[in-house]
């Protein structure tokens, strides 16, 4: 799957940016959010995610997509999430496609 913590680092390696705490002060978050996000205790918000990936280079929708399957309570429905990087391209379309397909 994806993780929160790559992203962070990929953002803050697209952004020169040498530490959570610089990242924090550049996209308006604390920096209790962004260890939040790395230990898994909580996920980032739409806004955050978008500058997150602006400063990665990362695909916003397949992340989006990610963060919407983890929320799902039902199998159902993170299946649905899982579906869409699939029908959409991007720079994590094949590593995120090879994960779920060992999901399905």
């Amino acid at each position: 799957m994806f993780s929160i913590a790559d992203l962070i680092d990929r953002a803050k390696a697209g952004g020169n940016i040498d530490s959570d705490y610089r990242l924090a002060k550049v996209i308006g978050i604390t920096h209790s959010a962004v260890s939040n996000y790395r230990a898994g205790k909580s996920m980032p918000d739409a806004r955050v995610l978008e500058q997150l990936c602006a400063l990665s280079g990362d695909d916003l929708a397949v992340f989006a997509a990610q963060i919407q399957a983890e929320r799902e309570r039902t199998p159902e429905g993170k299946n649905m999430w899982l579906m869409v990087p699939l029908a959409y391209a991007g720079p994590l379309r094949l590593r995120f496609c090879q994960s779920v397909s060992l999901l399905l």
